[in-house]
């Protein structure tokens, strides 16, 4: 029996975590291949890193001439920032070694002389920075995956994580016309660009007046479908000498909305107490341990509303469809429509609720059902 939990949340999913996604995939990889650049756009933590990184994974077996960069802005602020980490990750990922990395920075970097950081282990990672007090053209380090690929005779797919965040960036906007007048002139080298914020990432590529209007190809991604979970939980249960029945295993996928992250969890829950079968007793404190290990988070989240935003969101828990009506504001103590279309824009940019879709759904069921149970005293089917 397999000791380690094959449920994987947090991190990338790889191998035998990783859950159906083949449609997305092939069509991935179909514009990958023809050096077309995509935008891919979800939530929060449906799995669009571990997509790409799937694709990614199969582009290189298939071609070895193909190199894919990954970057992940999260946390970078300034477009200076953005440079370093840029040029860093692109060598990083053209070249195997220590040697190569330094080869490569001279042959493309070499005039505007980088400064190059190490790792402790220098065989292990290295950063660049360029000191902008000197004369630097920034097209000479949006341009370095095109020459690489050129000279080398190879073709570059970089991966950009979390793109919407240029948008905190001094002068976004003219910093994003920059980006597009250098990438869409590449012929060896494309783009995978993809965020959390659907919103902000709509406008970036839907909206005309926007820089990145219709750059490649754009794709929505969609929830896991339950059948897809089902086969998963099961056979994940069983490869580790566990069981689980069709039905329980369905009610995990139905109870976390298909949320590929919280799916993951919750089946982590209840395969760490299940000794052989899972039953009720086994079910239901899974789920509890799981809303009491998140349950500090949740309560931080409730802290940071507004009184009128609580309000709002026990509306919405409420399944409220008329949340402007004159009954819904009186009877939940909105005060004014103005005051119910503030709150609702707060909370979808503290990503507690989405409404992309048109409907209002909250961003993670798991604390859907933490706010219900323990904030709202809604008795829930559950004995949690």
């Amino acid at each position: 029996m397999e000791e380690n939990s094959p449920f994987k949340f947090g991190n990338i999913a790889r191998r035998f975590a990783f859950v159906n996604r083949e449609e997305e995939i092939e069509r991935l990889l179909l514009s990958f291949r023809s050096s077309i650049s995509v935008t891919l756009i979800s939530p929060r933590r449906w799995g669009k890193s571990s997509l790409v990184a799937k694709a990614g994974e199969k582009l290189k077996k298939e071609d070895k001439n193909f190199k894919v960069v990954y970057i992940d802005l999260f946390g970078i602020s300034s477009r200076e920032e953005f440079y370093g980490k840029f040029a860093s990750e692109v060598i990083k990922s053209t070249e195997n070694n220590i040697e190569g990395w330094m080869r490569t920075v001279k042959d493309f970097l070499g005039k505007i002389s980088p400064k190059i950081s190490f790792s402790p282990n220098q065989m292990d990672d290295f950063s660049i920075g360029f000191d902008w007090s000197e004369k630097i053209n920034p097209d000479d380090i949006l341009s370095l995956p095109e020459k690489i690929a050129v000279q080398k005779k190879i073709k570059i797919l970089v991966c950009i994580d979390e793109f919407q965040n240029i948008s905190e960036f001094n002068d976004h906007k003219n910093f994003q016309k920059k980006l597009r007048a250098n990438w869409q002139q590449f012929d060896k080298t494309s783009f995978c660009l993809y965020g959390s914020k659907r919103n902000l990432m709509s406008e970036f590529f839907n909206k005309q007046s926007m820089p990145f209007y219709r750059f490649g190809e754009l794709m929505f991604l969609e929830k896991i479908e339950e059948k897809h979970w089902l086969k998963f939980i099961v056979s994940a249960f069983k490869k580790t000498g566990k069981k689980i029945g069709k039905e329980k295993a369905m009610e995990i996928a139905r109870l976390m909305e298909n949320h590929p992250y919280y799916v993951q969890q919750l089946s982590h829950n209840i395969w760490v107490i299940t000794a052989n079968e899972v039953d009720d007793r086994e079910f239901e404190k899974g789920l509890e341990n799981m809303l009491y290990h998140n349950a500090i988070l949740y309560q931080r989240i409730v802290e940071d509303l507004s009184a009128v935003q609580i309000q709002l969101l026990k509306a919405i828990c409420k399944n409220e469809k008329h949340l402007y009506s004159k009954d819904t504001i009186k009877n939940y103590n909105l005060g004014t429509s103005a005051n119910v279309n503030k709150a609702k824009k707060a909370l979808e940019d503290k990503q507690v609720i989405d409404t992309f879709t048109g409907e209002i759904e909250l961003d993670d069921p798991a604390f859907a059902l933490w706010f219900k149970r323990f904030f709202m005293k809604m008795k829930l089917p559950y004995n949690i």
